[in-house]
């Protein structure tokens, strides 16, 4: 066959099967009131004003902004992955839902009408409805790091489950935030291995598209521990490319590979077997 390889600009290609492979789309929360009053003053980030924080005016606009991104590039992930904590919440909801309406019965409610005035700062927001929406499912492993700041800190299961009744909550077990105590921070070593399993624990599930709505830290330490252990098979420019730090309502698109097994995917596959058994 000759001893040319396959390859673009004299670059080796990598060609998988598709069900050996799994899209992620990844996305950090829009702005907080925590981003904007601790970009000012650091001090503020330990402020128990800014417990488990909203999305600020321009946050909201940035999720916004995002979910009109994701109709025009027709993003359509099967299953949305968030972290309980408001601010994620706020921005998947914005993102991968209909934009704000009039809840008039015709779809079920991913999140409650949202009233908040504090600090001289007012946000108001209609429901946001399931149109056409994939199913959410909050999951604790990709919560941001759990730090001393109170805005790393989630509501009650309770109260979550009351303002965003369309997400499933089935995998959040605790009631209250304990997963740390709150004199006390998680350790990076922790961290890491939350990382590590949140990502087994995706990489089993059958969708073969997925978005995640997480946190700057959590998304730094995923990102660069796929830098790091993709050794020589990955350029130097694509490792930075992808250990960059996130902005805010940043959306970033990675597409995960099995080498040497399929990757348990049941959706989506544009698969057509052929041969005498389809007709």
């Amino acid at each position: 066959l000759g001893n040319e390889m396959l390859s673009i600009s004299g670059q080796q290609l990598t060609v998988l099967p598709q069900n050996w492979t799994k899209t992620i789309h990844f996305v950090r929360h829009g702005e907080a009131m925590s981003n904007v009053h601790g970009e000012k003053n650091r001090a503020q980030y330990k402020s128990p004003e800014w417990f488990d924080a909203d999305l600020s005016e321009k946050g909201w606009a940035q999720a916004e902004a995002l979910g009109k991104h994701v109709a025009a590039k027709g993003i359509k992930p099967q299953l949305v992955v968030v972290s309980p904590l408001t601010r994620a919440l706020q921005t998947a909801s914005a993102a991968f839902c209909s934009q704000p309406v009039a809840m008039n019965g015709a779809a079920p409610m991913v999140m409650m009408a949202k009233q908040a005035e504090k600090a001289g700062y007012k946000v108001a927001r209609m429901e946001l409805l399931a149109n056409g929406a994939p199913p959410f499912i909050a999951c604790e492993l990709c919560r941001e790091y759990v730090g001393l700041n109170p805005c790393d800190r989630r509501n009650s299961t309770s109260y979550q489950k009351k303002a965003f009744p369309g997400v499933d909550w089935s995998f959040i077990t605790l009631e209250e935030d304990t997963l740390f105590p709150k004199d006390s921070h998680e350790s990076m070593e922790h961290l890491g291995a939350r990382v590590v399993e949140f990502m087994e624990w995706l990489m089993q599930r059958p969708e073969h598209e997925v978005a995640v709505v997480s946190h700057s830290k959590f998304l730094s330490v995923l990102f660069t521990k796929c830098a790091e252990e993709a050794g020589s098979s990955v350029s130097e420019p694509a490792k930075a490319d992808l250990s960059r730090w996130f902005e805010n309502c940043e959306l970033r698109t990675v597409v995960f590979a099995a080498p040497t097994a399929p990757i348990p995917c049941t959706a989506k596959s544009t698969h057509f077997p052929g041969g005498h058994s389809v007709v």
